[in-house]
């Protein structure tokens, strides 16, 4: 399977920084949520490390029938057309179409120790 690599730019950035006030409150506007360490939202790359001129983007195949590409890197919570409009920064991507938008995951936890059969 062929993958190939791009990578997040100033515009790209600006634009991430810019709408972070459309991101759930547990990943922008300074929420303490916490997701997976070792795969960050583009949110949480760009405002931890804003000396960094990019961040590479993965672009790997979803099969080996399809034409769907899944854009390794780049996820977040932004709705779908701010989602289009930072992945259309990127070289090779200016007129990319979104299939499926993006998403986050926040981890929580609850010790089962403290569930009853009601929930």
């Amino acid at each position: 399977i062929t993958c190939f690599q791009t990578a997040t730019n100033d515009e790209t950035h600006k634009l991430v920084m810019k709408y972070e006030n459309r991101l759930p409150i547990y990943d922008g506007l300074d929420g303490a949520g916490n997701g997976p360490r070792y795969c960050p939202s583009i949110y949480k790359k760009v405002q931890r490390f804003p000396d960094r001129e990019g961040h590479n983007c993965f672009l790997e195949p979803e099969g080996l029938n399809t034409n769907l590409v899944y854009p390794n890197g780049m996820s977040g919570p932004y709705p779908q057309e701010i989602q289009q409009l930072i992945l259309r920064t990127m070289t090779g991507l200016e007129n990319v179409e979104i299939v499926r938008p993006g998403y986050d995951v926040e981890y929580d936890f609850v010790n089962p120790q403290t569930l009853t059969h009601t929930l």
